[in-house]
């Protein structure tokens, strides 16, 4: 006794060349002579294609140098501004170590001396001073990290 078999389904695998062929068109009769395409007057056609990713790659880097410029730009003003600083720092000091000169070379302390007497002071050592003692109580000074942590060692392992 034989079974039905409608379970089984036969699955046709297709691959190029195993269809059948289609029916090839033959030139017109009426047509003597062949058309010649002339390979010479045709165009060549160029074909760009650009990855998006690339793009942006390109993208960034245009950026990146244009910041690059203004901070070249930047750079070079800072340094312009720099220089002048440190001239005006040189020409300070200049005037001040002339101006030290003549505070140096203007006064003399024996011409101040007299004058000061002439006005009326006293000297120092013809004043009655009285002397007080006073005793400034030291305090011991603070044990470092190193000592602190060398006592607790000690004490821990005593």
């Amino acid at each position: 006794m034989q079974r039905d078999r409608t379970d089984i389904q036969y699955v046709r695998y297709y691959y190029d060349g195993n269809a059948a062929r289609q029916a090839e068109l033959h030139p017109p009769k009426h047509r003597i002579l062949p058309r010649v395409e002339f390979i010479f007057f045709q165009k060549p056609v160029t074909v760009i294609r650009l990855d998006p990713l690339a793009l942006a790659a390109l993208a960034l880097a245009l950026v990146m140098s244009v910041v690059l410029v203004l901070g070249l730009a930047e750079l070079g003003h800072a340094r312009a501004e720099q220089q002048q600083m440190r001239e005006y720092l040189w020409e300070v000091e200049d005037r001040n170590e002339a101006l030290q000169e003549a505070f140096s070379d203007e006064y003399n302390l024996r011409e101040v001396r007299e004058q000061a007497l002439a006005m009326g002071m006293v000297p120092q050592e013809a004043l009655q001073h009285i002397d007080l003692p006073v005793q400034v109580v030291e305090l011991p000074a603070e044990a470092s990290l190193w000592e602190r942590a060398r006592d607790f060692l000690l004490g821990l392992f005593a």
